[in-house]
């Protein structure tokens, strides 16, 4: 393959256990243009990243058997759409951008009846999130934004003990050391591993 043709398609950022093995990755949308998620907006991020993972041509692009978190729009989790991915591979990421409301709690709850997976991206504690907190399996939060103790004081008053936490955003062996002390049991973040662009067709 001539590396003049390929594309970015997508970028991977490694998730990383206690031990420092690899739990999974985190597919990151990435454009040829530059241009953010946000940007191009939540649909067509969804639609590039997955048609890119699940299509292209690319010798990165081997899932290894573990996990991959995708952002997913809020209207992906209404839709009807099929994804082709292995539910025991993937799990989906709520944004914080999403509104909470009885609709899309019985969506949450119809794909976890095919065995899918949901985490909470950014999380932040507040009230919004309360009723689709036992549905979710993961809880990502960005330790950059709230102070180490508030952190700590929040997360006990969770009564939900099904819940994984994973710390993203770690930025040295300080904080990394930090939060595997608070219980935390994923971490991702530059210290650990920047993610990488992968090329292809």
């Amino acid at each position: 393959m001539s590396q003049s043709k390929e594309q970015t398609l997508l970028a991977r950022q490694p998730i990383y256990k206690s031990d420092g093995s690899v739990f999974g990755y985190e597919l990151l949308f990435r454009s040829n243009k530059d241009l953010s998620a946000i940007e191009v907006g939540d649909d067509q991020a969804t639609s590039e990243v997955l048609v890119n993972y699940c299509t292209s041509v690319s010798g990165e692009m081997a899932n290894k058997h573990k996990p991959i978190f995708i952002n997913v729009s809020e209207s992906f989790i209404h839709s009807e759409a099929f994804l082709p991915i292995d539910k025991n591979l993937v799990v989906i990421e709520l944004l914080e951008r999403i509104t909470v409301d009885k609709k899309l709690i019985n969506a949450v709850k119809a794909w976890k009846k095919f065995g899918f997976r949901f985490a909470l991206d950014d999380f932040d504690f507040s009230e919004q999130w309360k009723e689709i907190i036992p549905y979710i399996d993961f809880i990502k939060i960005d330790v950059l934004n709230y102070d180490s103790d508030w952190i700590k004081q929040q997360k006990q008053t969770l009564p939900y003990k099904n819940i994984t936490w994973l710390a993203e955003k770690i930025e040295d062996q300080e904080v990394l050391s930090q939060y595997q002390e608070q219980g935390f049991e994923l971490f991702q973040g530059y210290f650990l591993a920047k993610p990488k662009t992968i090329l292809g067709n």
